[in-house]
């Protein structure tokens, strides 16, 4: 299983056990996308750009979102 995965399933399990509200389940998605992100998974870059872009999580900020995407780029 890739670590990817790995912290897809660990977050899927601990989120619906702790019943977290919407806004506090995307600033976790947000954080397990950016310490994978950080390890230069280019999926990983490619979902917190999208973060940025839409303002899910995170405020909307342009410049971390073509950030994220070039880095994303750069990996794959």
């Amino acid at each position: 299983m890739s670590f990817l995965a790995d912290l897809r399933a660990w977050q899927f399990a601990g989120l619906v056990m702790q019943g977290l509200s919407q806004p506090d389940l995307e600033l976790s998605q947000y954080a397990c996308r950016k310490a994978a992100a950080e390890q230069n998974y280019a999926l990983a870059q490619y979902n917190l750009r999208a973060f940025y872009a839409s303002g899910r999580g995170v405020a909307t900020d342009e410049g971390e979102a073509i950030k994220w995407y070039l880095k994303a780029d750069a990996v794959a």
